[in-house]
């Protein structure tokens, strides 16, 4: 009997320790994490990363030492497809993206410098709610694609060589509080916030007057002085504020001084060219100096519409001369060096401020 009880006991142990034994529900897959900051893209995001699509979405932020991170994904990437689907835009994405398990490759289509690139990507698992601080990362201002303009600029410079040429002939001294020169420019972005490009502006006056010598009854003198310079910019743009970005850079390139006299009578007659050769007293001379210019400048850009903008300029125009004086031309592009003739200087303070159009 004590040996039937005892046995009796011993099962009724047994059942009840397995009933206690705990359950173990089974351990669900971690959902994939790729560690990255998205947002729905914009016309003039698209512009001005290159992309030709309405599609797609921008990386705005990538976390550091994440999936994405490690495998190569960086901000400004635009994501065009995951896994050969579509992503329309950030909604789209992250549906595309909501099956994705922990350890999970998935391929991404992506815009990058003007081209599509292929990104495969293993998700990760999600950092613990401790390492998980979210952060909402503002995208870094854009410094623009590019552009160009009509530039206006107001140029000092000395006048004191070429007036003591044309006020002793009777003509209006230039100013020497400077002079308003334009012309035109263009650059474009090539990487890095570095804009490459041109420039080339001049300032040109005319003056006419009548001969009061009788002996040069019916002449008239013309005069015309020229400054001109133009070469290539190389610039570095950095954002300030929002839709404004400053610009330091340099244009190297060449400069001129020319000045053209000219004496004429208008009165030519094909029979007697002969005869107007030699003993007319119509005359014509080009005065010119030459220069290589390096002009160092800061810039100031004002966004004020995705295609359109204000642009002011502060630059120091420095002019080398590689021959000493002025040489002179005839009209037959044979020149003459003019003896006696000064160094004269090219260059000196400039400002600019008008439109933009671009970038």
């Amino acid at each position: 009997m004590k040996k039937t009880l005892f046995s009796i006991l011993l099962i009724l142990a047994f059942a009840i320790g397995l009933v206690a034994q705990p359950t173990v529900a089974p351990v669900a897959p971690a959902t994939g994490y790729f560690g990255v900051y998205l947002a729905d893209l914009d016309e003039d995001t698209a512009e001005e990363l290159g992309y030709p699509y309405m599609f797609g979405v921008l990386v705005s932020g990538v976390v550091e030492d994440s999936p994405a991170d490690d495998y190569g994904i960086e901000e400004d990437d635009i994501i065009m497809s995951v896994n050969g689907a579509q992503a329309n835009d950030r909604a789209t994405f992250m549906q595309l993206v909501g099956n994705v398990m922990a350890n999970q490759s998935v391929n991404f289509s992506i815009w990058r410098a003007e081209a599509p690139i292929e990104i495969a990507v293993v998700a990760g698992t999600r950092p613990t709610m401790a390492q998980d601080v979210q952060i909402t990362p503002t995208r870094k201002q854009g410094v623009g694609f590019g552009g160009g303009s009509w530039i206006p600029a107001f140029q000092f410079h000395d006048p004191t060589d070429v007036n003591a040429i044309i006020v002793p002939l009777g003509f209006k001294a230039l100013p020497e509080d400077g002079v308003f020169m334009q012309g035109g420019a263009g650059k474009g972005n090539v990487g890095k916030g570095i804009f490459i490009g041109g420039m080339g502006m001049s300032y040109t006056v005319e003056r006419k007057k009548a001969e009061t010598d009788p002996a040069l009854a019916g002449f008239h003198t013309n005069m015309r002085y020229t400054m001109s310079m133009g070469g290539v910019t190389l610039d570095k743009r950095f954002p300030i504020f929002k839709n404004v970005v400053g610009s330091i850079g340099t244009m190297l390139g060449a400069g001129e001084h020319s000045l053209e006299l000219a004496r004429t009578n208008g009165s030519y007659n094909w029979g007697d060219i002969n005869g107007t050769m030699l003993n007319s007293a119509n005359s014509y001379v080009r005065l010119n100096r030459d220069f290589l210019v390096v002009q160092p400048r800061a810039e100031l850009y004002w966004k004020l519409l995705p295609w359109f903008a204000l642009r002011g300029e502060v630059a120091y125009t420095y002019g080398y001369a590689p021959e000493e004086g002025w040489t002179a031309e005839t009209g037959t592009n044979e020149e003459f060096e003019v003896t006696g003739s000064p160094n004269t200087d090219f260059g000196g303070l400039s400002i600019s401020i008008g439109p933009w159009f671009g970038f």
